[in-house]
């Protein structure tokens, strides 16, 4: 995946079920351990669903060491989604480690009929005393 200005475009056919099976955007630092994470989609086709997390490690770790800050979200419209309630309420996920990442799925049948170009957001940090 790439950080571009329009967007990132993802075709159907991504499970999300494992490791393995997720788009991931690159390791950046996290500068407090509270925040509200966000994606953009800027349009999806009918029958797509873009499922989307945020996942936490510190630097020694591995990536397979990673844990999600939350449950895999479930989006089917366009709009600002947020990390918390179903997308809707932006609320603060804690927890963060010294790295975190966003992670993608578009779950289904491989395809490039059924698409979603959206923005990974940066997040809104909020110091919560732990660093």
């Amino acid at each position: 995946m790439t950080q571009q200005t329009q967007g990132e475009t993802l075709f159907r056919g991504i499970a999300g079920t494992g490791a393995t099976s997720y788009a991931y955007g690159p390791w950046l630092h996290a500068p407090a351990d509270a925040a509200v994470f966000g994606v953009q989609i800027n349009n999806l086709t009918a029958e797509l669903t873009l499922k989307w997390s945020v996942e936490t490690k510190n630097v020694t770790d591995t990536d397979a060491a990673a844990t999600a800050l939350m449950t895999d979200q479930s989006e089917t419209s366009t709009g600002v989604k947020y990390s918390l309630n179903g997308g809707s309420s932006p609320v603060a996920l804690s927890g963060c480690k010294e790295l975190y990442r966003y992670r993608f799925a578009t779950p289904g049948v491989a395809t490039t009929t059924e698409w979603v170009n959206f923005r990974d957001l940066s997040p809104s940090w909020q110091r919560n005393g732990a660093r």
